[in-house]
């Protein structure tokens, strides 16, 4: 039962894909985890003028500090 359960993971594991693609069909580039489609597309992160002034930050918040020009 062990060995037919490990060869169903790894069966699945090695369909699973790791890569998005917002407004087309699929990721042209290998690379990149995200990809944008065609035309002026982007991700916009919340700013602020020092992370300092950040309060109730929770793990993994992202945030673009205007005084060091840095995503932090």
């Amino acid at each position: 039962m062990k060995k037919t359960f490990t060869i169903l993971y790894i069966f699945i594991a090695a369909c699973v894909y790791s890569q998005v693609a917002i407004g087309k069909d699929n990721v042209t580039n290998s690379t990149v985890s995200l990809e944008f489609g065609i035309g002026n597309k982007g991700l916009l992160l919340p700013w602020v003028t020092s992370a300092a002034s950040v309060t109730g930050v929770v793990d993994g918040t992202i945030i673009y500090d205007t005084t060091d020009k840095k995503v932090k």
